[in-house]
């Protein structure tokens, strides 16, 4: 039984993790897409009964409480989760009584976690281990994306690099996707788009593009000699007359960077 539960709940949120990936590649104006558009249109007294029922199996099985799943309720539900939790303290209790408290518990207490400070989201998504069991790695994909929609440079980084080890295709659209986590000045953002510049690793290479983000690292008081060892001064001696009307375009999209 409680594998069925964990495969229903892993079936219905894969949906919209395909889902944002193909948004990403047909829309490439923001930096992510939405997961979490349809889902609360959905029937949230059955999604509660759900995630309720894997609760108490869990504890009937092992005589434990598995905070997985209030925890996947929240999440899942993430923009509603207030209607979420009404409908969950609607829930027949009088079946499971020991079980309310520490599921009602656990789901406000990642309630509240949703609508604080998304560092401490993108910290409890690093908790799950990427090779962890299929429930712990879709609440890390979960929490990653919400930090991400929040805005939070690191999990933003983190769901794009994702999408380029998945999808080599749109690999050009990820990397201008990154290079707008860089532009507000994450440097883990700007290294990882002057190397794939410079190199060629997962988009066309480009002296140009590569020289600005190298700029804008070294401007920003970072080291990149874990990116090229040659002077910033000698590869703009390089640049060729094309390089440099990309290096114009990217300060022109991205903001201009001093010499």
């Amino acid at each position: 039984m409680q594998v069925l539960l964990i495969q229903m709940l892993k079936k219905h949120a894969m949906r919209h993790i395909i889902l944002i990936f193909c948004t990403i590649a047909l829309f490439p104006t923001p930096v992510l897409a939405t997961m979490w558009d349809a889902d609360c249109e959905r029937d949230l007294s059955f999604a509660a009964a759900i995630s309720i029922s894997g609760f108490n199996r869990q504890f009937v099985t092992n005589g434990s409480f598995d905070e997985s799943y209030p925890r996947y309720l929240a999440i899942r539900y993430a923009p509603c989760v207030d209607a979420v939790a009404i409908e969950a303290e609607r829930y027949d209790w009088v079946r499971h009584p020991n079980s309310r408290v520490p599921f009602m518990t656990e789901f406000y207490k990642t309630r509240d976690l949703l609508k604080g400070d998304p560092a401490d989201i993108y910290a409890l998504a690093k908790t799950y281990q990427t090779d962890g069991p299929e429930l712990d790695r879709l609440l890390r994909s979960l929490f990653l994306h919400w930090a991400a929609e929040r805005e939070y440079a690191p999990a933003q980084f983190e769901v794009l690099k994702g999408l380029i080890e998945h999808d080599s295709i749109t690999n050009g659209t990820t990397i201008n996707r990154i290079a707008l986590v860089a532009a507000e000045g994450y440097i883990p953002a700007m290294l990882f788009v002057a190397q794939n510049f410079l190199t060629g690793e997962h988009v066309q290479e480009n002296l140009g593009l590569a020289y600005y983000w190298l700029r804008r690292a070294k401007n920003a008081n970072t080291d990149i000699a874990n990116i090229t060892k040659e002077p910033l001064e000698q590869l703009w001696i390089r640049l060729s007359a094309q390089d440099k009307k990309f290096f114009s375009r990217a300060e022109r999209a991205y903001g201009v960077v001093t010499p």
